[in-house]
């Protein structure tokens, strides 16, 4: 459940240690600058992802302050299941994690 809750899509780190002495360590993770943060991201997307996932994705950007209210909106139109219902679940899922890896990669660039 906790590598559920706190994902690196989320910019979290989960470590753990089973055992007597053992432990869970959650760390939010740190990034230099927009561009490492959103190099990782875009490394971080896989072939298909949920509209869910992507919710997650688009609020971190958001949290970090790297795009407006009005822009994590228009993304989220953009990648939601109304605009890309093709009548295939793996299909919808495989164009929206190709969208937004082409959104990181734009924002990558802007961020130079």
């Amino acid at each position: 459940m906790i590598k559920t809750r706190f994902t690196p899509k989320q910019g979290y780190i989960v470590q753990s240690k089973r055992g007597g002495g053992g432990y869970i360590r959650i760390q939010k993770a740190q990034f230099m600058d927009d561009h490492e943060l959103l190099d990782q991201m875009v490394e971080n997307v896989p072939a298909t992802i949920s509209q869910r996932d992507a919710l997650a994705v688009v609020q971190r950007l958001y949290d970090e302050e790297i795009i407006d209210r009005k822009t994590s909106n228009i993304i989220l139109a953009t990648l939601s299941h109304q605009t890309l219902n093709v009548g295939s679940k793996k299909i919808e899922d495989g164009l929206r994690a190709r969208l937004l890896v082409a959104i990181l990669e734009s924002l990558r660039y802007e961020s130079k």
